[in-house]
């Protein structure tokens, strides 16, 4: 079985490249690609999976303020329907953009300005 992402290099190479517009490209294959997971075939939507893996690493360079709900809710969409293997491979991935929304969410509330020290007042 072959597992893996071709996209992941191409996505990976336009991430680090900083400008606008290849970033936006990234983004649009990245989500373009996850969609595929509504194909028909097992065996794709495996593969698929196994991508979107790959991809979790790049994920947070391409979408540095909000990751978008396509990504996670077609794969919460897509475990219902699986075999255990691919179920597996998407519980991974759903994992890492829980844990990079958790990082995020953590980090902008220690760096928030009410948390300078000092106590607000509460209204």
């Amino acid at each position: 079985m072959r597992s893996g992402c071709s996209v992941a290099p191409y996505a990976r190479t336009t991430a680090d490249a900083g400008a606008d517009a290849p970033r936006r490209e990234a983004r649009n294959i990245v989500l373009n690609y996850a969609r595929r997971l509504e194909h028909a075939d097992p065996s794709a939507r495996r593969f698929v999976a196994a991508g979107l893996n790959e991809l979790s690493s790049i994920i947070e360079s391409l979408w540095p303020n909000q990751l978008p709900e396509d990504l996670s809710r077609g794969a919460m969409k897509a475990l219902d329907m699986e075999s255990p293997e691919t179920a597996a491979l998407l519980a991974a991935f759903v994992e890492s953009l829980g844990v990079l929304r958790e990082s995020r969410r953590l980090f902008r509330f220690r760096n928030h300005p009410d948390r300078s020290g000092a106590r607000s007042s509460g209204y």
